[in-house]
């Protein structure tokens, strides 16, 4: 799937990642992954919480 950035117009497949943190929100104290991504061509970049419980493992490791 491919998007087109807002910014430049380009064709945007893949973004880079700058920044994952977890942080807990200070409004209502929710636990969210803070994700800035970035254009690989203009070097835009998109910012968007997504909260933990949202999150799915791909895989289970043990040990």
């Amino acid at each position: 799937m491919k998007i087109t950035c807002n910014h430049c117009k380009q064709p945007v497949e893949k973004m880079n990642l700058k920044q994952a943190k977890v942080i807990q929100t200070p409004e209502f104290g929710e636990w969210v992954v803070d994700l800035i991504l970035v254009c690989p061509h203009c070097s835009q970049q998109y910012g968007v919480s997504v909260a933990t419980w949202d999150l799915q493992p791909l895989e289970t490791t043990h040990g």
